[in-house]
């Protein structure tokens, strides 16, 4: 139970940084103004209770997001020399990585949960919506963000720069979404699925679909702890470095 109680200490204070930061409720603002104008516009040009097209654009719009988020998680503490007294401390780099995942995590949830209102408008008005698939698409979003962020943590662990971290990330995320375009459009080889499949978009069309597939969700959370587990010993590596 120690171990918990240390988390959740740790996973305050991290939530804590997110919700005293300018940063955050510049992109809390980004986040609604975008995702207001698209269901905005969606209503306007289909009069469809359907939020299939406010969420998709909001899945590509994570690349841009969650570098921004995860950017800080560990190369601030570089830049400031705190991260030796982090990593001095009477707790387990484990438990720093999984509190700052943790706390970036909640983060992005909460730029999401604001777009639940939606479905609260389509239930005023008496529209009928694809509940389950509606969903579906949530839970595949939020994966798709732990996957971002785990990747965006460990990016962060390795350099000091904030602006480094966010562009090294991006960067990432954009080349592993384009295999799927080589997929999409080279002629079909063992090599083209091959690459295909490890694009995270070829793992996201099936929620996009709201279809609930093990293989899909084990893409995202696989990647997620390997990406964890390369955090643990990015900051194991400097701690006894």
């Amino acid at each position: 139970m120690s171990k918990l109680f240390r988390i959740l200490a740790l996973l305050k204070l991290e939530l804590y940084r997110y919700f005293v930061s300018p940063i955050s409720y510049t992109l809390l603002a980004l986040f609604l103004l975008i995702s207001g104008f698209l269901f905005s516009f969606h209503i306007e040009q289909t009069l469809e209770a359907n939020l299939r097209f406010v969420l998709l654009p909001l899945g590509f719009f994570a690349m841009m997001f969650t570098p921004l988020i995860s950017m800080g998680s560990f190369a601030e503490e570089h830049r400031l020399g705190t991260v030796e007294l982090l990593l001095t401390a009477p707790v387990y780099v484990g438990e720093i990585v999984l509190a700052k995942f943790f706390a970036a995590w909640v983060f992005y949830l909460f730029l999401l949960f604001p777009t639940l209102s939606y479905l609260g408008i389509f239930l005023y008005y008496g529209a009928f919506f694809p509940l389950a698939s509606t969903f579906t698409f949530y839970l595949g979003l939020s994966l798709q963000a732990a996957y971002f962020l785990s990747l965006g943590i460990w990016i962060s662990s390795c350099t000091k720069s904030q602006v480094l971290s966010a562009f090294f990330t991006f960067s990432c995320l954009l080349g592993i979404y384009l295999l799927y375009w080589l997929y999409q459009y080279l002629p079909s080889s063992f090599w083209t699925r091959f690459l295909g499949y490890f694009s995270w978009q070829y793992h996201f069309e099936s929620f996009e679909k709201g279809i609930l597939s093990s293989r899909n969700i084990g893409y995202f959370l696989l990647n997620t702890l390997f990406f964890l587990f390369l955090t643990y010993w990015s900051l194991k590596w400097k701690q006894e470095g």
